[in-house]
């Protein structure tokens, strides 16, 4: 279902959806901060900072992937025990 058209005749649905998946990536990046190694923590502020600047969708997608890998990479090491463990 489509939202109802803005004021310029167009509809916010991208825009909406691509508000809903930073803030998912944002929240995961957040959550594994501290239990992976820093390069790759700093490399995924690095693409927001640059998503943020450009506004880009490439950009976004590069974020999304780059947490997805690190999020993969850690649930191959044992998943979220392993974040716990990092963290302690």
């Amino acid at each position: 279902m489509k939202s109802p058209p803005n004021e310029t005749g167009a509809n916010d649905d991208r825009a909406r959806l691509e508000s809903a998946n930073i803030a998912s990536v944002i929240a995961q990046l957040r959550e594994i901060n501290s239990a992976v190694p820093t390069v790759w923590i700093n490399e995924g502020w690095r693409l927001l900072a640059e998503y943020q600047d450009s506004g880009s969708r490439k950009h976004l997608t590069a974020l999304s992937r780059h947490v997805a890998g690190i999020c993969a990479r850690v649930a191959g090491l044992g998943g979220s025990a392993s974040i716990e463990r990092a963290r302690q």
